[in-house]
């Protein structure tokens, strides 16, 4: 949203019209794996997949709170490494124990000693599977969070 804010100031700074900023607003897509919900079914998926940093992780945690539906959390955690790593997971999980109703943890994340309802998975597709078996008429918000490793690889096997 900050960006379409600035894109707006700018259009008005050049006098381009009301009009024509709201006609090409529809037409502007979110960009892939950061923020961007689809709705498959009973299911919003929020995905987040190109974010890998805690404020983003935080940020994407603040938006998945909005929803009322089941909320489900998948995840490999942040791969992040400063000296205030632990402080930073122990913040992230907390916002998860209070937000997620159920997090889909892949290849045991060092978040898990802090989050309270989870399940591990190898992978992504495991995760979705599971979801697809146990919860497919349920109503479900799902935020996929951080799947850079899977991305980067797909990237590089094309």
């Amino acid at each position: 949203l900050s960006n379409l804010a600035c894109a707006i100031s700018i259009a008005k700074y050049f006098n381009v019209s009301d009009h024509d900023i709201i006609k090409i607003i529809p037409s502007i897509k979110n960009i892939e794996h950061r923020l961007s919900v689809t709705k498959t079914g009973n299911w919003t998926i929020i995905d987040d997949a190109y974010n890998s940093n805690f404020d983003g992780f935080k940020n994407a945690l603040k938006t998945l709170a909005k929803y009322n539906d089941l909320k489900v959390l998948i995840t490999p955690g942040v791969i992040e490494s400063n000296k205030e790593k632990t402080k930073y997971e122990i913040e992230i999980s907390n916002l998860i124990n209070e937000t997620v109703d159920l997090a889909l943890l892949i290849k045991k994340p060092s978040i898990k000693k802090y989050i309270s309802n989870y399940l591990e998975f190898e992978t992504f597709s495991d995760a979705f599977n599971y979801l697809k078996k146990e919860y497919k008429d349920k109503r479900l918000t799902i935020l996929i969070e951080n799947d850079l490793p899977n991305i980067y690889l797909r990237w590089h096997n094309e």
